[in-house]
């Protein structure tokens, strides 16, 4: 099972690789579902990464909805062409992770077209606003004619357990040439790695946050914005789900 954390916190980098990862997910505002990470942070992820670790960065303007106007998509639009600029500079690996929808919900094929081509020959990930969509097989579909090759979901369950029927009709779907990344919450006491396999994953997208203290030894009267902790990626809790994954399947 190929793992990719998440993080948004770059040290977090350093950790995912030595702990055997095949891929992170950069972002920022983790707390706000992800937003775009500035391009210092890519380019030390990057460095962090050894160029043997793929960094695949977030590309979302903004918190809410994954609706965007010509404005939102022209930012997104520039945001991938800076990246592709880092990624011709051969620091290591790099692609894009981005999502569009329509009012209506289903994918924004045109958005989803504009923003792959903006990509280059950067490889492209649909994150989990497909899991938003109305009908996932359906949008898998629009994803694999609109060239993407990559999609992150539960199979639009929010536990992998009770997506896994739609996950393996997405695996179908997508096609030899497709990944399907599982993306969602899981148990210590589901058989995840034999649940994904029958489902023809082998990919899977997880988080290992922890809080960590302030590092900051004054309390203001008001703390508005020091809470006192912030999340960061924490090696035992990756070490501990690196060991469930590998661990002999109960079957």
């Amino acid at each position: 099972m190929r793992i990719e954390v998440c993080l948004d916190d770059v040290e977090g980098v350093a950790t995912a690789r030595s702990h055997g990862a095949s891929s992170v997910e950069l972002l920022s505002a983790f707390s706000q579902g992800g937003l775009t990470p500035s391009l210092g942070a890519v380019r030390r992820s990057l460095a962090l990464a050894g160029g043997d670790l793929v960094v695949n960065v977030m590309v979302r303007p903004r918190p809410g909805d994954f609706v965007y106007d010509d404005t939102e998509l022209g930012i997104m639009v520039e945001d991938i062409h800076a990246l592709r600029e880092l990624s011709g500079e051969g620091r290591g690996p790099l692609g894009v992770v981005f999502g569009a929808l329509l009012p209506s919900g289903r994918v924004d094929a045109r958005a989803v077209t504009l923003l792959r081509e903006a990509a280059g020959e950067m490889p492209v990930t649909f994150h989990k606003a497909v899991d938003q969509t109305p009908d996932v097989i359906v949008a898998t579909q629009t994803l694999v004619d609109a060239g993407v090759r990559r999609v992150l979901t539960s199979g639009g369950r929010t536990r992998l357990v009770d997506g896994a029927p739609l996950l393996a009709r997405m695996v179908e779907v997508a096609g030899p040439t497709g990944t399907v990344v599982a993306a969602g919450l899981f148990d210590v006491d589901d058989d995840v790695t034999t649940l994904l396999s029958d489902a023809g994953i082998f990919d899977i997208h997880i988080t290992a946050h922890a809080p960590v203290a302030s590092r900051s030894v004054f309390t203001p009267h008001e703390m508005t914005f020091d809470v006192g902790s912030r999340l960061a990626t924490s090696p035992s809790r990756l070490a501990a789900i690196g060991r469930l994954l590998s661990a002999p399947s109960r079957a």
